[in-house]
């Protein structure tokens, strides 16, 4: 593990290569983005349990993209952080098609310059900053409070900014594959949406009716959604045409 200042890092890597993964945070610390390397998966996890990072970068250059997910998915269960791949594989599109499909935030090849590393990084806070609720100010004690008349609770869903929030003004944290897919949902409401838009919006590619890779990723935000909604049946297949959006 590197020696900077742990009790405020913004970035925890965990690497293949120490040497390596010591030159990013460095170059990270010193451009403004606290940062921590890391070889030992455990000691990662035991860092993010003692002082949560705002996001972590996984630099594992040849390993394979399920060995990848399957450490994004153990770190999800100790915080909901933001991950990013800083790696490569034979099969570059499998691979970054894999990862986003199961919750990656970004991925950047193993040969990217460091400037744009940390631009890439920048980019993903900033999204993640956008969708924590602001603290209103408590009002003075000695203020009197009068009731507030009941409000309507709704979804908030801004496109331009990337956010969802659930009707109790909380961040819905969606990766950036499932924002991709619920927004030609939301805006054709009520309307099915070919498969094949689908997959062109969120994967940039046709669709494949053996890959499965849609439909495993609309389960996932169907079930994101519904655990914030009343409605079970927020986004259904409609047969021989795709997936239809009815209402939060």
């Amino acid at each position: 593990m590197s020696n900077h200042n742990h009790c405020g890092s913004e970035v925890l890597i965990l690497g293949g290569d120490l040497a390596q993964a010591e030159e990013t945070a460095c170059y990270l610390t010193s451009h403004g983005c606290r940062a921590d390397a890391f070889v030992d998966k455990h000691a990662l996890l035991s860092r993010i349990d003692d002082a949560a990072p705002r996001l972590v970068l996984l630099q594992a250059a040849g390993a394979s993209p399920e060995a990848l997910v399957d450490i994004v998915s153990e770190i999800r269960t100790h915080a909901p952080l933001p991950c990013i791949l800083h790696a490569q594989a034979p099969d570059l599109l499998a691979q970054r098609v894999h990862g986003l499909e199961n919750g990656v935030d970004d991925w950047i090849p193993v040969e990217t310059k460091p400037r744009e590393v940390l631009a890439r990084i920048r980019a993903v806070l900033r999204r993640c900053r956008r969708q924590e609720p602001a603290n209103p100010s408590p009002p003075p004690a000695s203020a009197a409070v009068t009731p507030a008349p009941p409000k309507v609770l709704t979804w908030k869903f801004s496109p331009e900014h990337r956010e969802l929030f659930t009707p109790n003004g909380s961040p819905c944290l969606l990766t950036s594959a499932e924002f991709d897919l619920l927004l030609p949902l939301i805006l054709n409401q009520g309307v099915a949406v070919e498969r094949e838009l689908l997959s062109q919006a969120v994967f940039r590619r046709s669709y494949n009716p053996d890959d499965r890779g849609l439909d495993n990723l609309v389960a996932r935000l169907r079930r994101k959604l519904s655990a914030h909604s009343k409605n079970p049946r927020i986004i259904k297949p409609v047969r021989g045409i795709g997936y239809l959006f009815t209402s939060f």
